[in-house]
């Protein structure tokens, strides 16, 4: 299933996902997101892995309301913290809160390996 992404521009951060945690088995798959029901019409940006070293290719977009990408890793327990980009009207938000402009990047959405 894939993750629900959903954007509020009234909240830090604006863009949040369900489930904020996403367990995933060892191995080559594919990771998908998409628009959460009754959301604003926004179009996917893009994502970025705040790893050193990331299994991940290059996302790709469905027609802007769907973004994917493929997951090489073969090592299990590792967490991978990501950022959602999304636009709206001309305007970028994402998935990283204020606070972690200050050093705290609670809150960012994780990619797990079981």
């Amino acid at each position: 299933m894939p993750i629900q992404v959903s954007l509020n521009i009234a909240e830090d951060p604006a863009v949040t996902v369900s489930p904020a945690t996403e367990n995933v088995n060892e191995g080559n798959q594919t990771i998908e997101w998409e628009i959460a029901s009754q959301q604003p019409a926004f179009t996917f940006v893009g994502v970025a892995f705040l790893s050193t070293t990331s299994p991940f290719e290059a996302p790709t977009f469905q027609g802007g309301s769907k973004m994917s990408v493929r997951e090489f890793n073969n090592n299990s327990g590792i967490d991978y913290p990501y950022v959602i980009m999304v636009n709206l009207n001309g305007i970028d938000y994402c998935s990283v809160p204020s606070s972690a402009l200050e050093g705290n990047p609670g809150g960012t959405p994780i990619i797990h390996n079981n």
